[in-house]
């Protein structure tokens, strides 16, 4: 939260005006530039720039003139061919997921305890991996590319509050995981 309110903080004092709960029917187009953006009640906004964060698929090849001319409309897309062809076939598919924790302490490392209990240490500023050689890296991969859940996963923690105390309430925490290789398509066995 704190992140997202201080970039639109900074882009409201630039001059940007930002619009939420607001859908986009698509981005208008005029001399080799974006213009501004037709959303779906009709309103245009034009606008010097025009940002998005959407999906590059969503982005080039629906709000942008031209996918359309998949439909029968003959409106010509102002994208390279090339670039077209590339955003139209990228693969989506991802082998990782994030698991978000709201923890009632900070975890402790045996490896290496906290200097005083509860407080975070430089142990709890980092990136904490799970895995121990680069064969269960590889065989977490192959196991997933297989389609099968990762037999024993890659893990990578992080405990943002140990960083801003404002994450969580007073001696709680929040513990990030994230985890690869899981298959984006499951294969049963």
């Amino acid at each position: 939260g704190t992140v997202s309110r201080t970039i639109a903080a900074s882009a409201k004092e630039a001059g940007a005006e930002i619009a939420v709960n607001a859908t986009v029917k698509g981005i208008k187009y005029s001399s080799n530039r974006a213009t501004g953006v037709e959303m779906l009640d009709g309103t245009v906004l034009n606008a010097k720039t025009v940002l998005s964060n959407a999906t590059p698929y969503h982005t080039f090849l629906e709000l942008l003139p031209g996918l359309a001319r998949d439909s029968g409309v003959s409106e010509e897309s102002p994208l390279p061919r090339d670039f077209q062809h590339h955003v139209r076939f990228a693969d989506y598919a991802c082998g990782a997921f994030k698991i978000n924790c709201a923890v009632d302490r900070l975890p402790e490392f045996t490896c290496m305890p906290s200097a005083v209990r509860g407080q975070p240490g430089p142990q709890h500023r980092g990136t904490v991996h799970f895995e121990t050689t680069m064969e269960e890296i590889e065989n977490a991969y192959r196991e997933a590319s297989l389609g099968m859940p990762a037999t024993r996963p890659v893990v990578e923690m992080t405990i943002p509050s140990a960083l801003d105390n404002t994450l969580a309430p007073p001696g709680k925490h929040v513990v990030q995981l994230f985890v690869q290789f899981a298959p984006s398509d499951v294969h049963p066995h």
